[in-house]
């Protein structure tokens, strides 16, 4: 069986009756009230009046079965051989089947002991093309009972007859066919359907068994009770097709017992027993959901493993591939743990085709899961194997991720994260470096410039993404020309970092970067612009102590000492220890920064200044008669002391601000035009409050104001 290419049909009827299929080769509608007729010719009918209660049957001289109408008859069957029409691969007796009346019907077929009974029903899928095989064929039937030498079926389109009535219409007659095939006891066809049906028991047992045990039990009453399975057979392929349970009771596997290369093997089970506990582990609603995503099921027809359906919108063959590698250890050939990932995805890369749009691509996520060995055979042949983290789940995890019914691989995507997450510690990291290299890559553009703004030359970047304290890294970018542009080949999804080296690589610098994990691997990513910043060296200033006398006016001299030390930063390999100079007729030092980098450069100058005061800052002074009315004493109080700093730059004004002693911080920026000298001056500053007292000790007056000195001038350039 070749399970490249496995198919799954959805069929809407009335009142949205969906049937849903997983079919290995084919998939139809057994059921379908869409019978091509003109492909069919019959012999003379046998035309019975059938009128009757509940139980009412009748047997047929052109099939030897017995027809019962558990509903009750009132109305014409006609019975037909078809003499040509669409063949079946086996030997079977065809016939057709005509009734006016509006009942049910079903076929008792006399059977001797050992033998076993397939009804088919030639049908269409309606809304499908499936793997190549067309709307139309020939499906098995499941038995409804197998007692007293009779096997018995539904025939007539139950299902849709339940929904025409539920939805309240009536019939459209017409012709439906049939074909009755018996298999002798003790044959190899006998032995396959046997087989066939122990093995399905112990996959579905296996499944039931690896499940999270907050799982099996809801899961095994199911199994047992709503979605109990049942088994149809076919010539031409396998399936799965369940059911909304108000049309039908249970779900319905369609293997093929028959021999050649579609004979249903241990894989095929396999496969189709993933989708059937999918529709257990979801329910109906989910698993619908999960069908539904197929739009265009005749587009979907020649599906396969690898098969490129570009917007990642289906999921539906990833738990059937999965439950294929669970029970056999393979899919077609390939250990998923162990996926070549160049050859396994046709040699398909990344910037060409959204990766994860591929079939088949979730179960290899799922693989990777559990992987033992530090590495992954990546997509690109340039580097066959590259590191990768190890997430180490069991397959109870990876059985409990897919419980939750994702619908594509984004959610699938999701669903492993929050599983990462829930382990806790670095785990939560682990997937943008362990899905990489399996194909979730990007690529983008960008530029280098320097925080001139000017392109750099001959820098190159690399995408890192960090866990568990080792880096794993893509290919370096192509180095950046004369315009700073660059092209990175892989960049990991998520959030992870891009690494900027320059200066011949010996500096680099981190920036973070985050990409979408739901992006289109084909589509490049602008990584717009990358700011080099200049390297920052810092020069130690130690300004000489100044000695001031505040100013007139608070009616008595207090000298005031300040001491200072700062630094001056500015670019790397520009920058030196400015002229310091001490004026010592204005008490206070002047720093000539045109000596230490020139007006096109920022440079930060960062003061600490501790100052004291003579007489502290209250103090009594005794007056002479007449310096203030007939004051003899004043009171000085000194409060509010702080840096004011004033600054201009080619004769505008910059800044104009005032800042809390002891630490004064001052950005001097570029000048924007050649030639602009800069300018600041610092002042330390007081308030002052003076009350005068007269020999009484009656307040005479009081004076407020500022008073302080300036004790830094900073200069650039000529003025």
């Amino acid at each position: 069986m070749n399970l490249s290419r496995i198919t799954y049909p959805v069929l809407l009827l009335v009142l949205s009756f969906l049937v849903m299929a997983g079919c290995s080769k084919s998939s139809k509608n057994p059921l379908s009230p869409d019978t091509n007729q003109k492909e069919f010719t019959t012999g003379n009918p046998a035309v019975y009046t059938v009128s009757g209660p509940a139980g009412t049957a009748l047997k047929d001289s052109i099939t030897g079965a017995t027809f019962q109408f558990p509903e009750g008859a009132s109305g014409t069957l006609s019975i037909a051989s078809v003499t040509s029409g669409p063949s079946l691969s086996i030997q079977a007796k065809k016939f057709s089947v005509d009734y006016t009346g509006s009942e049910s019907i079903q076929l008792a077929v006399p059977h001797k002991t050992g033998e076993q009974v397939v009804l088919f029903s030639y049908g269409s899928i309606g809304k499908a093309a499936i793997d190549g095989c067309g709307l139309i064929g020939w499906w098995g039937i499941p038995a409804i009972a197998d007692s007293s030498g009779y096997v018995v079926f539904n025939v007539l389109s139950p299902v849709k007859l339940s929904a025409l009535k539920i939805a309240g219409l009536s019939q459209t007659q017409q012709k439906e066919y049939y074909a009755i095939s018996t298999i002798s006891g003790g044959t190899d066809v006998a032995a396959n359907i046997e087989a066939i049906r122990t093995t399905t028991k112990q996959v579905v047992d296996q499944w039931l068994d690896n499940l999270p045990s907050s799982l099996y039990t809801s899961a095994r009453n199911r199994v047992n009770g709503s979605l109990q399975y049942t088994f149809a057979f076919k010539d031409d392929g396998n399936a799965y097709t369940g059911n909304n349970s108000m049309i039908w009771s249970n779900a319905v596997f369609e293997f093929n017992p028959y021999p050649g290369e579609k004979k249903a093997d241990l894989a095929t089970i396999a496969h189709e027993v993933g989708h059937y506990m999918t529709h257990v582990l979801t329910g109906y609603p989910r698993f619908a959901e999960i069908l539904n995503r197929i739009t265009d099921w005749n587009a979907y027809a020649n599906h396969g493993l690898a098969e490129y359906s570009e917007g990642r919108k289906v999921l539906l063959e990833e738990y059937a591939y999965f439950s294929t590698y669970m029970i056999t250890g393979e899919l077609n050939g390939t250990d998923l743990k162990r996926v070549n990932f160049r050859t396994f995805f046709q040699s398909r890369a990344p910037d060409s085709y959204d990766y994860p749009s591929q079939e088949g691509y979730g179960a290899a996520l799922l693989g990777a899961l559990m992987k033992t060995e530090g590495e992954i055979i990546s997509f690109d042949k340039t580097t066959p194997k590259v590191k990768a983290p190890l997430v180490g789940a069991s397959v109870s995890d990876i059985l409990g991720i897919l419980a939750r019914g994702p619908r594509d691989v984004n959610e699938l995507r999701s669903f492993i994260q929050d599983y990462l997450d829930g382990r806790g510690g670095d785990d939560r990291f682990k997937l943008p470096a362990l899905f990489e290299p399996m194909g979730w890559s990007y690529n983008g553009t960008g530029v280098v410039v320097d925080s001139q703004n000017k392109p750099v030359a001959g820098a190159h970047l690399q995408c890192i993404s960090q866990s568990a304290g080792t880096e794993y890294r893509t290919f370096m970018s192509t180095r950046t020309g004369a315009d700073g542009k660059f092209y990175l080949p892989r960049i990991f999804p998520g959030e992870n970092i891009i690494r900027l080296f320059y200066n011949a690589d010996k500096d680099s610098v981190d920036f973070p970067l985050s990409v979408e994990w739901t992006k289109p691997t084909n589509v490049q990513i602008d990584l717009k612009e990358y700011v080099i910043e200049a390297k920052k060296k810092t020069v130690d200033l130690k300004l000489p102590k100044a000695n001031y006398v505040l100013t007139p006016g608070i009616r008595a001299q207090n000298p005031l000492t300040v001491s200072a030390t700062g630094t001056l930063t500015g670019p790397d390999g520009m920058i030196a220890v400015p002229t310091i100079i001490t004026d010592y007729s204005g008490g206070n030092a002047k720093i000539d920064i045109q000596s230490s980098v020139n007006l096109n450069e920022e440079v930060t100058l960062t003061l600490t200044a501790t100052y004291s005061l003579f007489r502290g800052e209250t103090w009594t002074t005794g007056l002479y008669q007449g310096d203030y009315k007939s004051a003899s004493e004043s009171v000085t109080k000194l409060s509010g002391v702080r840096f004011k700093i004033s600054s201009q730059r080619g004769g505008e004004t910059l800044v104009s601000s005032t800042q809390s002693t002891p630490n004064l911080n001052i950005r001097i920026a570029p000048a924007d035009k050649s030639g602009y000298y800069y300018r600041a001056d610092v002042r330390l500053e007081w308030d002052y409050n003076v009350t005068y007292y007269n020999a009484k000790g009656d307040v005479e007056g009081t004076e407020t104001g500022t008073t302080g000195a300036y004790i830094l001038h900073i200069y650039q350039g000529t003025m």
